[in-house]
């Protein structure tokens, strides 16, 4: 992906996100947890629609979508959602 693409398409740090859902890391984290468990499919084991690794330096960063932020709400929440690999 270029470049200018990615922080279009991924717009939300780990920390935005935080403050999106109104949770901590601990929460969040147990979030992305509940969504592997129940879809099978694992967002932050490598890039796709809801999530990328961006390198910087020697080490690197993830940002995330906005695909991502409403399936984690809908997750929150309790209710149906769709994981579309």
């Amino acid at each position: 992906m270029e470049g200018d693409n990615v922080n279009l398409r991924y717009i939300y740090t780990f920390s935005e996100l935080k403050t999106k859902l109104g949770l901590n890391q601990w929460q969040l984290r147990q979030l992305f947890k509940k969504t592997v468990e129940q879809s099978t499919f694992d967002m932050l084991g490598s890039d796709n629609k809801y999530v990328v690794y961006i390198k910087t330096g020697k080490g690197g960063n993830r940002k995330y979508s906005e695909e991502c932020l409403i399936v984690l709400e809908k997750a929150k929440q309790g209710l149906p959602y769709r994981i579309d690999l």
